[in-house]
């Protein structure tokens, strides 16, 4: 059993202990927090990745990518100049799949 477990009461899934400064061996309880499993798989700090889901840095292009995942397929929505944008695009697509559901 790993030691963040330990300290955080062995939370119950889709519950998992997160390290907020993102060093795993820094398991002081300020440092921990449970988040979901979804959150913490988001939360992960990548060099050059967005601070927004589903945003990207596009090396290539040096351009911000919007991507999202639907059904375990990938659907690209564009490379843009500000990440912001980019951002927006996602949100403007999850809006339109939420509209679409609702009919």
């Amino acid at each position: 059993m790993s030691m963040h477990r330990l300290l955080t009461m062995y939370p119950k899934k889709p519950l998992v202990p997160d390290h907020i400064n993102h060093n795993g061996l820094d398991n002081q309880k300020h440092n921990l927090r449970i988040v979901t499993h979804r959150f913490n798989v988001g939360h992960k700090a990548y060099p050059g990745s967005s601070r927004y889901p589903g945003v990207s840095w596009h090396k290539t292009s040096k351009k911000w990518q919007s991507r999202v995942s639907v059904n375990y397929k990938s659907v690209y929505l564009g490379l843009f100049s500000e990440e912001i944008d980019a951002f927006k695009a996602t949100l403007k697509y999850w809006a339109g799949v939420k509209s679409y559901l609702e009919r």
